[in-house]
């Protein structure tokens, strides 16, 4: 009617289904899961739910994969930093579950906006936002927080889901975050490196079925000679007529011609030089191109020139009795099954050491002299999921 607002998804039915009393400051799980539970059984296609937990839950799991083999999509505005907690759904990366963080007008994260590197998918528009006032009969008014990200996210996707009815929600989520306009204050702090775009995802989703991306794409870093290399396998079926891979130091490219192109071709692996730069990151983007001007839906990864050790399979090499040892987690991420080294539900960002006794005795390990405070715990075991905790700090501010 020319007034006000209008949203992407005109023809949709909304259902709200509260978990929380209003004579209860408490949100308890089990509340959550059977309103999960309700609206799933009652046909909605997209649910937006506004509560995480810390721990993991194998009620919601089950709720969650029930909707998955619906087809239904659940959306989590997620709480702080996702990556250094645990917070259950999104660490663990089900695909029928996508996590939004918040952006302005601006393209910039929000003041207020969550972030998770391995956990949250995307940003999407959040202050300001036009909307009805429900204080004043019909007005309207700007506002701002979290829960407007995920309605946007949710529009984005009922629209998808209407023109696409028999879609996975695995293809769903592809979609959603390979469209993501990809942005140089978001790379590194969420799974797509961007925000919400809609018309790119729908572009995407509507690519004929022979237009494939190349897959898997693996990086392996040499950190010695600031060297990446990147490889893929060609994509099934039709050959495209080219492979792009562009590279930037800002974000992932969107297009070709936003960074540098560093290999045009039908390869299957690029090395790429950068002894010449101090950047701790390098983005890349790659497609596969049909015809002159159609591109497949791009691959992105991101590398990383930090100290090693992020990665509980790559942990650094202590040697000897005696010595020390430097490290930085100022870029380090969570894996699926780390513990919490400091004996409750948080887990923070992390790096790893790995020593073996060269004889009996007792070994003292300390962090002292650090610049922040630190987190320091012992393990023994193979692999994350099989670690038994020797012993860990307790956290303060000072370094123990």
């Amino acid at each position: 009617n020319g007034e006000g607002m209008a949203g992407v998804a005109w023809q949709v039915r909304l259902m709200g289904v509260s978990f929380q009393s209003p004579q209860s400051p408490f949100v308890y799980e089990h509340n959550i899961i059977e309103a999960l539970d309700y609206a799933v059984s009652n046909g909605a296609q997209v649910c937006l739910v506004s509560s995480t937990f810390y721990n993991y839950s194998q009620g919601l799991m089950d709720v969650l994969e029930a909707a998955k083999a619906k087809g239904v999509m659940v959306i989590y505005p997620a709480p702080g930093n996702v990556d250094s907690r645990k917070f259950f759904p999104l660490s663990h990366q089900l695909d029928n579950v996508m996590g939004v963080g918040d952006s302005d007008q601006d393209d910039h994260l929000a003041s207020f906006s969550s972030f998770g590197f391995t956990s949250l998918d995307l940003a999407a528009p959040a202050v300001d936002v036009l909307s009805i006032d429900p204080e004043a009969s019909g007005g309207y008014a700007r506002w701002s927080g979290q829960g407007f990200s995920a309605a946007h996210l949710a529009g984005a996707m009922v629209l998808i889901k209407s023109i696409h009815p028999d879609a996975t929600p695995a293809m769903i989520k592809e979609w959603v975050n390979a469209g993501a306009k990809r942005l140089p204050e978001m790379a590194g702090k969420f799974i797509s490196g961007g925000r919400l775009n809609l018309a790119e995802s729908l572009r995407l989703a509507a690519l004929p079925p022979d237009i494939l991306p190349v897959s898997p794409l693996s990086t392996a870093v040499n950190l010695a000679n600031r060297q990446v290399t990147l490889s893929w396998e060609l994509p099934a079926g039709v050959s495209p007529d080219a492979i792009i891979v562009s590279r930037s130091l800002l974000n992932h490219p969107n297009t070709p011609g936003e960074g540098t192109v560093i290999f045009e071709g039908l390869g299957t692996s690029v090395t790429d030089d950068l002894s010449g730069t101090e950047n701790r990151f390098a983005y890349y983007s790659v497609w596969a191109r049909y015809g002159t001007t159609t591109l497949a839906m791009p691959r992105i990864a991101t590398t990383s020139f930090e100290f090693p050790g992020d990665n509980f399979a790559d942990a650094v090499l202590l040697e000897g009795v005696a010595g020390t040892a430097v490290g930085n987690n100022l870029t380090a991420t969570f894996e699926l099954d780390e513990p919490a080294h400091n004996h409750n539900v948080f887990s923070f960002n992390s790096i790893w050491w790995k020593w073996v006794a060269p004889a009996t005795g007792i070994l003292r390990v300390s962090t002292y002299g650090s610049e922040v405070g630190t987190i320091l715990a012992a393990y023994h075991g193979p692999t994350l999921a099989q670690l038994t905790r020797l012993d860990a700090s307790s956290p303060s501010p000072f370094a123990p």
